[in-house]
């Protein structure tokens, strides 16, 4: 069994990515966005994350629309996005490390960030490294790997019905985004920040709980379709048939790996 870490991982396949010439992308109401922000020196130590999951979407899905939210723009971001061109939107009331801002930025902004029908988000530790992302256009408003159970204690909506999807690698519709940010404005935004306001949490089961229309107006997956997308914890009884098209975190890399070897090496089944 492999133990390679992500953060292993990630360096040691970001060389051979960086020699990969990318196709156009056969998708074209897609759009491809991170988020990524720190205070210090990190936001160029640590932009090798971020940069790696731009090269595996675009290895996978073929270069597309591409949009990088920074607090700051640094030489060696300004560089990446030239190269590829990837639109830069700098913002620097994103406080380094505050995941909550990104949350709020989420809900009211997102649908400001993009202009094609759907977007993908990725994350230093969420992104796709398979192909066949086009099963899942058109079909759903929203798409991330499925929470068994509880996300955490406070968590009281029922599974599996609210049991998708986490948003560290997802697909949404532009429509769903506009709509997020007109329900937080017409009521959320007068409470303080706390969980039910998490993005994906937002999305998937705080608004979905508390509001008929939008569980009559968006589409949201199974479990087992989404599990077909996205791997991060494993839902108990739930088949995993096939490689899904990425993973979220740390764990879910682990899951990954240990079901379907490393992605873009070799030797697939290796000790680190």
């Amino acid at each position: 069994m492999s133990t390679i870490t992500l953060y292993e991982w990630e360096k040691a396949v970001l060389p051979i990515l960086r020699t990969e010439s990318f196709l156009p992308s056969g998708v074209d109401n897609l759009t491809l966005l991170a988020y990524f922000f720190w205070d210090d020196d990190r936001i160029d130590t640590e932009f090798c994350t971020i940069e790696c999951a731009f090269l595996c979407a675009w290895k996978c899905w073929g270069m597309m629309p591409s949009v990088l939210v920074v607090n700051k723009v640094t030489k060696k971001i300004r560089s990446f996005a030239e190269h590829y061109g990837v639109v830069l939107q700098e913002d620097p009331s994103f406080n380094g490390g505050d995941v909550s801002t990104m949350s709020i930025d989420c809900i009211c902004n997102l649908h400001r960030r993009f202009q094609t029908e759907y977007v993908a988000i990725i994350q230093s530790d969420g992104m796709p490294v398979n192909p066949g992302i086009e099963e899942f256009l058109g079909k759903y408003d929203y798409v991330g790997a499925p929470w068994p159970g509880h996300c955490h204690y406070k968590d009281w909506f029922p599974y599996p019905q609210f049991g998708v999807g986490n948003g560290g690698f997802c697909i949404r519709s532009k429509r769903i985004c506009e709509q997020a940010a007109k329900s937080y404005d017409a009521f959320w935004r007068h409470l303080p920040y706390n969980w039910l306001v998490g993005d994906d949490v937002f999305y998937c089961k705080t608004m979905p709980f508390f509001s008929r229309y939008w569980r009559r107006a968006f589409r949201f997956p199974s479990i087992d379709e989404a599990i077909r997308f996205s791997i991060e914890f494993i839902p108990p009884a739930v088949p995993i048939e096939r490689a899904p098209l990425g993973f979220h975190s740390p764990d879910g890399f682990k899951n990954y790996i240990e079901r379907f070897g490393v992605p873009f090496l070799k030797e697939k089944k290796m000790n680190w």
